[in-house]
């Protein structure tokens, strides 16, 4: 819908372009920058690192003119419309603040979208007092085989949604299992939480910090539907993201990963006389273990999902109304994990609302293993 509104704007002379400006030149950049390329609203015009050489990289290969080693400044100079901050998340609460204050319509950024509830909300109130659209970066939800999902289950093939699972990475970091949950279960607010943290070993952490080494956790949302979650070490790489929905009448199987597979999505209920399987592939870009700014790793991009986040960036700037990747979403996000992490703590179900002393899960984690156990 939104591309024929583009060509439209593109044959009647009119077509606004958004100035779009990158903070953090890291891995997760090159999926922002192939989003916004693949919308014709957007112009990626500058970029900004502390780290020289990861920003030559970077705009040597995207040809970005204008580059800053101090974001400030490059908000000061280019009137930028667009932010995306594609930096650790302990940075992401004071770049908002520091962004929303240079009249930028909408900020990108990356997930989680702050290490606990008080720097979240800092955020949203910040962006919402100069009509800044914050939206966090849980680009699944414009996934193919998500979105395909969910229409099936809307079709009624698997009856009434009951139970949910999912495979994530680090609980706290790589919160998309968590979001897609809530995604699917209409995005109700939860009612309690169970969950078991391990972090006994202490040597495993992310983006300058520490995270969990394992975690699994129960959700039990308003709806009644209930959501299970595999975390860390205890799960699997390659199961990233898979997921299964139980229903009254059947499930439905998604393959997660960034890895490609024969089918992402398939069916099984008393119609179907076995498997009926789904090929909705997003579009893949590049190929495995490519070097992406100096680090070994796997650059496979669902390229569409992306596009479809910044295209939805751009309805939300023009049309208001809300966005499924709001930071008030992310922040509910935020609250499951905190939860999740207390409930390990005090061993028992935690129902929400949250008690204000209940914010970083970092914070939680800590006193989670300063428990003596009888």
């Amino acid at each position: 819908m939104l591309y024929a509104k583009i060509r439209i704007k593109e044959e009647m002379g009119y077509m606004t372009k958004y100035r779009v400006g990158i903070i953090g030149c890291g891995w997760v950049s090159t999926g922002h920058m192939n989003g916004y390329r693949g919308v014709p609203e957007t112009e990626v015009v500058a970029a900004a690192d502390v780290n020289v050489e990861r920003l030559e990289k970077f705009s040597a290969e995207w040809g970005i003119k204008k580059v800053y080693t101090d974001y400030t400044a490059m908000l000061q100079k280019e009137q930028i419309d667009i932010v995306s901050i594609c930096t650790w998340p302990s940075l992401h609460c004071k770049i908002t603040m520091e962004a929303a204050k240079w009249g930028v319509k909408a900020i990108l950024c990356e997930k989680p979208i702050a290490l606990g509830m008080v720097d979240a909300n800092k955020m949203i109130e910040a962006c919402n007092r100069v009509n800044c659209k914050l939206v966090v970066n849980h680009q699944r939800r414009f996934e193919s085989r998500y979105v395909k999902s969910k229409e099936l289950m809307h079709n009624g093939e698997i009856g009434r949604l009951l139970k949910m699972e999912v495979h994530q990475g680090h609980l706290f970091t790589d919160d998309h299992g968590i979001d897609l949950l809530r995604f699917f279960a209409a995005d109700v607010p939860a009612r309690y939480v169970m969950g078991q943290v391990d972090w006994q070993n202490r040597r495993c952490s992310r983006y300058g910090h520490n995270v969990e080494d394992s975690a699994m956790g129960y959700i039990k949302f308003e709806n009644d539907i209930e959501g299970y979650v595999l975390a860390g070490r205890i799960s699997d790489e390659q199961l990233n993201y898979s997921m299964v929905l139980r229903g009254t009448e059947g499930l439905i199987e998604i393959s997660g990963g960034n890895y490609p597979a024969k089918s992402f999505v398939r069916v099984l209920n008393s119609r179907t006389l076995g498997w009926r399987a789904f090929q909705v592939e997003d579009g893949l870009l590049g190929t495995p273990r490519k070097e992406i700014m100096g680090s070994p790793t796997i650059e496979y991009y669902w390229i569409k999902a992306w596009q479809r986040q910044a295209e939805s960036i751009v309805s939300y700037v023009e049309n208001n109304g809300e966005h499924v990747c709001s930071g008030y979403q992310a922040l509910k996000d935020l609250e499951i994990i905190a939860a999740l992490f207390e409930s390990s703590r005090l061993r028992k179900v935690v129902h929400f609302p949250l008690p204000p002393e209940v914010d970083e899960p970092l914070e939680l984690m800590e006193k989670t293993h300063h428990v003596q156990v009888d």
